[in-house]
């Protein structure tokens, strides 16, 4: 689910717990972006604060010690939101 026009695509899916964001969020310059990693409990296993350059973002996140199963991915920038689920097999 994403709100707004953003395009974010998270590859490769399924993940071996590396996996890269790239796309487009509707951002003001300089603005910053939160990215969190939930298990499917609402455990945050991966938190970041990034500043997206012209809103594109494009990083790599490795996932350390976590078991497979379906994870969502929230990118959120003041009232934006990108939501994508994902899953990882090991």
């Amino acid at each position: 689910t994403t709100a707004s026009n953003n395009s974010i695509v998270l590859l490769p899916s399924p993940s071996k717990g590396v996996f890269t964001i790239k796309g487009r969020l509707n951002l003001v310059t300089g603005e910053r972006v939160l990215i969190e990693v939930l298990n499917m409990l609402g455990q945050v296993v991966y938190k970041s604060d990034i500043v997206a350059n012209s809103g594109d973002i494009n990083m790599q996140i490795r996932l350390n010690g976590v078991a497979n199963g379906v994870y969502l991915l929230h990118i959120r920038s003041g009232t934006e939101t990108a939501i994508s689920r994902f899953i990882i097999e090991k």
